[in-house]
């Protein structure tokens, strides 16, 4: 028995099945600051580097007594999975804007940042943290 070899031989199968809960439609968009002498403000240029299938995962819901001034703070944790194979050049710091949600048509044109880069060997799906666009 070879445990990587098995493991080599499902994992498109398992990928597989990991797109297909990916029922929904993202834009992800590296960024690029450049600042406008005219205008005196700086002038974001995106460039797309993922346009396809994505899931969105709200986890970790948690009402907090956080703030300064003893307000109670929402924090969700969320995940945007992408497939594996065309996802390469999603990194932290990129912009996600959610064009289509089937189940959720709430979520359509919010939008957020990748907060950090995973990879691995034998993914079936890229997780990668999201938080609100500000």
């Amino acid at each position: 028995m070879d445990l990587g070899y098995d493991m080599q031989q499902a994992l498109p199968g398992l990928r597989a099945a990991a797109e297909s809960r990916m029922v929904d439609k993202c834009t992800v968009s590296s960024v690029e600051r450049t600042w406008n002498e005219s205008t005196a403000n700086y002038t974001d240029t995106l460039t797309t580097v993922y346009a396809g299938v994505c899931e969105v995962r709200s986890e970790n819901v948690e009402a907090t007594n956080a703030d300064s001034q003893g307000r109670f703070v929402t924090v969700v944790r969320r995940t945007l999975k992408l497939p594996v194979v065309g996802s390469e050049l999603v990194r932290e710091g990129h912009r996600v804007r959610i064009d289509a949600c089937v189940n959720d048509p709430g979520l359509v044109g919010n939008a957020y940042v990748v907060g950090a880069f995973t990879g691995g060997s034998f993914l079936t799906a890229r997780r990668l943290p999201i938080t609100e666009d500000q």
